[in-house]
C-alpha cells in the first residue's frame, strides 16, 4: 500500500502552519529568556554576595556585642574569639568571609523562594 500524496498547495500550507508554528514557540521561548536574563542581572545587582555577605558581618557584630555585653556567661576564650572578628568585613581572613558567604546565600534562597511562591 502506498501512502497517500498531499498536493503541492497542501504540502506548501502545512509548511508554512508548521514554519509559523515553530517560530511563535521560538519566539515565545526567547522572550522568555531574555525576561529571565533581566530578572536575574537585577536580582545579580540587588543580591551581590559580598555586598550581602558585609551585611551579614555588621549584624553579627550587632548580636554579639549584646550577648558579651548582657550576658556574662559567656567564656573569656569566647569573647577573645568574637572580639578579634569585631573588624570591618575587609579586614577578615578569607576563611570568615567565606561563613559571612555562606548566610547570604541563605538569605538570597530564601528570598528567590519568596518570589516564587
Amino acid at each position: 500500500m502506498s501512502e497517500p500524496k498531499l498536493s503541492e498547495d497542501l504540502q506548501g500550507e502545512l509548511g508554512l502552519r508548521l514554519a509559523a508554528g515553530q517560530y511563535a514557540a521560538w519566539r515565545e521561548a526567547t522572550q522568555r529568556s531574555e525576561a529571565l536574563e533581566a530578572r536575574l542581572s537585577k536580582m545579580e545587582e540587588a543580591l551581590d554576595i559580598e555586598r550581602l555577605a558585609a551585611i551579614e558581618h555588621s549584624q553579627w557584630m550587632a548580636w554579639a556585642r549584646t550577648l558579651m555585653d548582657e550576658e556574662p556567661v559567656l567564656s573569656a576564650s569566647r569573647q577573645d574569639r568574637w572580639q578579634a572578628m569585631m573588624v570591618d568585613y575587609s579586614e577578615l581572613p578569607e576563611e570568615t568571609k567565606e561563613y559571612d558567604r555562606e548566610w547570604a546565600r541563605i538569605v538570597i534562597g530564601e528570598a528567590l523562594a519568596g518570589e516564587e511562591a
